[in-house]
């Protein structure tokens, strides 16, 4: 039973034999020596986006002892920068706030020397083909830029694979799935 499984701690033994026969399979985020990592996450309004770089910051930052930063770029929720910013007072990361592909330049260049830079965005309309175009053009070039699309995992199949069509245009996509704990499917 999928539910038993995943309630068992089973979640990536359990995507993984999923994917695999679609020829893809899971990996986790794994940070180089050399180059800094800067993933952005991207989905819909509700998904878990904050919530998941706020994880995954307090993860690399505390357990990992890694050097990490984030970038909000996500002004236009009601309570989105109150939330990532005690998110990152809590975790004790810094934090800056990007409005334009400028000021991102900008931060990224000033965290040049961390380990790991997450950038949280948006809810974006997967509708709305003209949001999804002006947040593509924000990250287009960037050097270490990966793509992590987040998804509820009660998102139906139809809908996914829609939004993933949409979302073409940006490189490096991952998927990275949040409330594995709401469905049973």
């Amino acid at each position: 039973n999928f539910k038993q499984r995943l309630a068992g701690g089973e979640a990536e033994t359990l995507i993984t034999s999923l994917l695999e026969p679609m020829g893809r399979g899971t990996q986790s985020i794994q940070l180089d020596k050399i180059k800094r990592h800067t993933p952005n996450f991207i989905g819909t309004a509700g998904v878990g986006k904050t919530t998941s770089v706020a994880k995954l910051a307090a993860y690399f930052a505390v357990t990992a002892n890694k050097a990490v930063a984030v970038i909000s770029f996500d002004d236009s929720r009601i309570g989105a920068l109150e939330q990532i910013h005690a998110y990152a007072r809590i975790i004790g990361v810094p934090l800056a706030v990007a409005t334009n592909r400028s000021e991102l330049k900008k931060h990224l260049k000033r965290f040049k020397n961390k380990d790991l830079v997450l950038i949280d965005t948006p809810g974006l309309n997967p509708k709305n083909d003209v949001e999804i175009k002006e947040l593509q053009h924000h990250f287009e070039k960037l050097p270490s830029m990966q793509t992590q699309l987040v998804f509820s995992a009660s998102t139906k199949e139809t809908d996914l694979i829609d939004f993933i069509k949409r979302l073409e245009g940006f490189s490096q996509r991952r998927l990275l799935f949040t409330k594995l704990d709401e469905t049973g499917a």
